[in-house]
């Protein structure tokens, strides 16, 4: 995309050019300072693009990998929780230990995402179900 945006104030330079040539009175600076503003603030916009798919891309992952490991609580518990304390233990677990660290690295690098195994998924369950049998036999 970046070239494309050099190759468009080329473009836009020689149509300046030509329409300088074919009219006189046009000032050819403010033309030309007026294709690079577009330019930067297509430029800033392509930044602001690329940032924000990596960020729903980021979100996405995320959330497949919530709402399956909530499945699989709701699955191996008989159903005997509801929908919504299922995804708060779900994300409970997943940011805790090992997995809070895979979390912040890919905030550092969005483009990588979050890879999560079925080992990262396993060992939330883990987690979760010593939490819970912790707290039933209280």
């Amino acid at each position: 995309m970046e070239c494309n945006i050099s190759e468009l104030v080329k473009s836009g330079h020689e149509r300046a050019a030509e329409l300088k040539a074919s009219c006189c009175a046009v000032d050819v600076r403010s033309v030309a300072q007026l294709i690079r503003d577009l330019a930067s603030q297509l430029e800033v916009q392509l930044v602001r693009s690329n940032t924000l798919a990596a960020e729903n891309a980021h979100a996405r992952e995320r959330h497949v990998f919530i709402r399956a490991l909530a499945v699989s609580i709701l699955e191996h518990s008989g159903g005997r929780m509801d929908w919504r304390g299922a995804m708060d233990d779900a994300t409970g677990c997943l940011f805790s230990g090992s997995l809070e660290k895979r979390r912040r690295n890919s905030r550092h690098n969005p483009r990588r995402g979050m890879r999560y195994t079925k080992g990262d998924l396993k060992k939330a369950f883990r987690k979760w179900a010593i939490k819970h049998k912790q707290e039933a036999d209280q």
